[in-house]
């Protein structure tokens, strides 16, 4: 049994956090909370605290970090508002120390790596990936639903769809959104110009970004295409970039007389300063959303499952083809 939901010994109170809404959740269903600038919130579901706590070591750089269990309950604050307030763990991961349950009965959260904490300006693609979304407990009416909605899309025919997409445009300062209901809507024409508006940041495409985008891909493909037995049903992929460039420093610059430079000054002296590509480090590619996920690990599973997750192979291949197409296209 996990850690998490051992016994827990009632403790006097100690003081909580409020969770505030997580405002870059561009897809999913369950609701995403900020527990702290690097630590995301979201209900514990037994399937995937299963996932994160038996998660295979070189799997861990392409999903994030899982962080522990934290208790969260409605409080009123001075007002009388309804808040959630998280009360965190003071040990290990999964090891819940304290719960003041005397008023209710508490939820148990999970906490996550915030993975657009170090963006200034996140950019995010939420793909789900695969060709198959029902997770082998489902019932009837939901893995039809499923089916439908995956032979409707284009799950069925390169493995992958758009859940959700939020893109900075340099030319109005905004971001741009497109929801999983138009995701579900696009051709494989449609899908390839969505990834293209991805990386489009309203002005010119960002093709210093393509490069470490394909390599990080074939990377996870190939992390994959090792893993025994896991099947990734109804799980996403997230492809994140900062929409900020920062301009270069010539290396001749005088560091006291750089520390007021902005983008304005940086134009009006393009003999001495240059937009600098951000390069690989900016570019992040995470699975997330593993309540579907299975794998033979997985005792109480009463379907176990031999090999690769082909659906999820084949749509990462899929996506590595498109976006090598649009490489190419555009001169990279």
């Amino acid at each position: 049994m996990s850690p998490a939901f051992r016994a827990m010994d009632v403790e006097p109170r100690t003081k909580g956090i409020l969770l505030e809404p997580f405002v870059h959740q561009v897809g999913g269903h369950s609701c995403v909370l900020r527990f702290n600038e690097t630590t995301l919130c979201k209900p514990l579901v037994p399937r995937e605290h299963q996932f994160y706590e038996t998660l295979p070591a070189e799997m861990r750089k392409f999903t994030p970090q899982y962080k522990g269990v934290v208790s969260v309950r409605f409080e009123e604050d001075e007002d009388r508002n309804l808040c959630l307030i998280a009360y965190p763990l003071k040990g290990d991961h999964g090891t819940v120390d304290f719960v003041d349950n005397s008023d209710c009965e508490p939820k148990k959260f999970i906490l996550l790596e915030n993975l657009t904490s170090r963006y200034e300006v996140p950019c995010v693609l939420d793909l789900k990936m695969g060709t198959r979304q029902h997770g082998d407990d489902a019932s009837e009416e939901k893995a039809a639903n499923q089916i439908r909605k995956c032979q409707q899309s284009t799950s069925a025919v390169i493995g992958v769809r758009v859940c959700g997409m939020q893109v900075y445009q340099a030319g109005t300062g905004q971001l741009m959104f497109m929801n999983k209901y138009h995701g579900r809507k696009l051709s494989v024409q449609g899908f390839k110009e969505a990834l293209f508006q991805f990386f489009h940041n309203g002005r010119y495409l960002r093709r210093e970004l393509l490069g470490p985008v394909l390599k990080k891909l074939a990377e996870l493909k190939a992390v994959l295409e090792r893993q025994e037995s896991y099947r990734f049903y109804s799980s996403s992929l997230l492809v994140i970039y900062d929409g900020k460039e920062w301009p270069e420093v010539a290396l001749d610059s005088d560091a006291e007389d750089l520390e007021d430079l902005s983008e304005e000054s940086a134009d009006e002296s393009a003999g001495a300063y240059a937009y600098k590509p951000i390069g690989a480090s900016s570019v992040d590619v995470r699975m997330i959303d593993f309540a579907h996920t299975t794998c033979r690990l997985y005792g109480e599973d009463s379907v176990v499952h031999e090999g690769q997750d082909a659906g999820y192979i084949f749509g990462l291949q899929s996506l590595i083809d498109i976006v090598t197409e649009i490489s190419e296209e555009s001169g990279e």
